[in-house]
């Protein structure tokens, strides 16, 4: 049983540190993106950080799809969400992929534990690490979600831990019909059979643009340096540092 007097200030603390820490400017990102009545997806939500400023940001008019494979962590974010009595966030238990299928995540942690590295795809990466335990899962598209919940979300975040590939072929009608904004974590060292562009390209294809944020700034994605951005500070397993690129923003072109 959850001690509710000490999880409720560390799940805001948690939330807060996105804000003014780790992902500043994905979450600002969100905040500025986001309004009253809107719809938003968290796709492998984890601690539900990202849901806790989306759902700031929607009010109480708008709706939050969570979606967190783990099952302690599944019961750890219905628990919170019922304390703060988030009525309008629809709480997922799968993993998402390009089809409706049952798989397994490979967690690199002993059973009972969570990680934030849980993943489908390239399962060696975890299974050559001492401790790890498989879970399985449901797994869902998002254009499945959409089509049983007729939701058009303006902004879907996406942390698949290497997955991404395959989320963003499932969500082929969504960026054709809804285009919403995406904010997505895609870095080289979570990916073995294919390549960070590779998933830029599928996104790209269906007419958006990419940006990244670095210092503060909204780059474009063509000066993204995979060697300089990622890969140094990945030889240096240095990919904590603040100037490590692994967040990616994608927005609809615009139509001249």
């Amino acid at each position: 049983m959850l001690n509710f007097v000490y999880h409720k200030p560390r799940f805001l603390i948690r939330a807060y540190k996105y804000l003014f820490e780790y992902d500043k400017d994905e979450i600002n990102y969100v905040r500025h993106n986001l309004g009253q009545g809107d719809t938003a997806f968290d796709i492998g939500a984890h601690k539900g950080s990202y849901t806790y400023w989306m759902r700031r940001s929607v009010k109480k008019t708008g709706i939050i799809v969570c979606i967190e494979p783990q099952p302690i962590l599944f019961e750890y974010l219905k628990r919170m969400f019922n304390m703060f009595r988030y009525s309008n966030v629809i709480l997922m238990d799968c993993a998402v992929s390009y089809n409706d299928t049952e798989g397994v995540i490979s967690v690199p942690a002993i059973p009972g534990k969570t990680s934030q590295e849980a993943r489908i795809d390239d399962q060696n990466i975890v299974v050559n690490k001492k401790e790890y335990h498989q879970i399985n899962v449901k797994i869902r598209s998002l254009d499945s979600i959409v089509d049983e919940t007729d939701l058009k979300p303006k902004i879907v975040k996406i942390d698949v831990e290497g997955h991404e590939y395959s989320v963003i072929k499932g969500m082929d009608k969504m960026l054709t019909n809804i285009r919403p904004k995406i904010i997505m974590e895609c870095e080289a060292r979570h990916i073995n059979n294919h390549t960070v562009f590779d998933v830029f390209n599928l996104i790209y294809d269906k007419g958006y643009e990419g940006y990244f944020y670095q210092n503060g700034i909204k780059k474009p994605l063509d000066q993204f340096d995979l060697k300089r951005d990622q890969l140094s500070y990945v030889d240096k397993q240095q990919w904590s540092d603040n100037n490590y690129v692994n967040n990616f923003v994608f927005e609809p072109r615009q139509k001249s």
